[in-house]
Order: structure tokens, then C-alpha cells, then sequence
């Protein structure tokens, strides 16, 4: 486990992380439709944003102890920082993409367009292949989660001395 000072950090920094992409897509819902904003792609930039959210309560997940489901645990926390990290990449990876079609384009004088829809549409592509990888991994080898114990007693000449270890895994097949 976590020592307590060590845990208030990340919950702390996790929070805070969490405020802070909320302020924004405030921010890119309230000024969507001013010209600075919206040459940003804001449709694009809340989806990040979300991602940022969800991968920030994947940390939240990664920080709790186990607790009575553990299998159910390590389930959640693989798909919100899978699903998390595809919304915070894909958008980035689609507006690059993007810029490179323009600026590589084979003819000098046709024009390149290709819309925010069109990039969402990369995006829930690769939301679909996560959900299919990790709906196919969760079904052929679902996680098994056990708990092990072991104890160590020193029994030294003037004190003695009892440690346990309670080590909590889960594994595949």
C-alpha cells in the first residue's frame, strides 16, 4: 500500500488535474463559436479533454486498495486508461494527420478539406478497436484475482519481531 503522505499527493494532483480539464472544456463549450476557438477544432479539444478525465480516474482507480472485487477493479481501471488514452491521442493524432494532407498535397492549386466529423469518425474507429481488443481479451482470458499471505517471524536473542506481507495479483490463464 501507499503511505498516506505519498497517496494525498496523487489524489491531490489527480483532483487537481481533473478541475483543470474541466475548466477547460467549460472554457471550449463557452467560446466554441469564437473565430480563435473554433479554428482549434473545439469538437476535437472536448473530446481530449474527456479522455484527460477519464485516464485522470484511471489514476483514482490504480490508487485504490483492493477491495472486495478485485477482478472487477483491474477490469475498470484497464478500460478507463485504454478508452482514456485513445480519446486524448486520437484527436492529436487526427489533427496532425490532418495538417500533413494539406501540407502535402500533390497538386499545388486543389484544396484540402477534411472535417472535424471525418476526424471524429478516425477517432470512434479507434474506440471500436479498443473495445473489441479488450472485449476479446476480457472474454477469452479474463482476469483471476488472489490474494497471498506470508509471514516472517525473527526471533532474535533480546526482541522479537513479526512481519506480514499480503500481496494481492491477478493474472490470465
Amino acid at each position: 500500500a501507499l503511505s498516506p503522505v505519498l497517496s494525498a499527493v496523487m489524489w491531490t494532483l489527480l483532483s487537481c488535474g481533473i478541475l483543470l480539464a474541466i475548466v477547460f472544456l467549460s472554457f471550449t463549450l463557452r467560446f466554441r463559436n469564437n473565430r480563435i476557438v473554433k479554428m482549434s477544432s473545439p469538437n476535437l479539444n472536448v473530446l481530449t479533454l474527456l479522455g484527460s478525465i477519464l485516464t485522470y480516474t484511471s489514476g483514482f482507480l490504480f490508487a485504490l486498495a483492493e477491495g472486495a472485487s478485485p477482478a472487477v477493479l483491474q477490469q475498470a481501471r484497464m478500460w478507463t486508461l485504454c478508452v482514456g488514452s485513445t480519446l486524448v491521442f486520437g484527436p492529436i493524432l487526427g489533427k496532425t494527420w490532418r495538417l500533413y494532407r494539406v501540407f502535402t498535397q500533390r497538386v499545388p492549386d486543389k484544396r484540402v478539406i477534411i472535417r472535424d466529423i471525418q476526424l471524429m469518425g478516425l477517432v470512434a474507429l479507434l474506440i471500436l478497436v479498443d473495445m473489441l481488443i479488450l472485449t476479446t481479451w476480457y472474454l477469452t482470458d479474463p482476469s483471476r484475482c488472489a490474494r497471498s499471505l506470508a509471514a516472517v517471524v525473527k526471533v532474535p536473542s533480546d526482541t522479537n519481531c513479526f512481519n506480514t506481507i499480503i500481496l494481492f495479483f491477478c493474472k490470465g490463464k
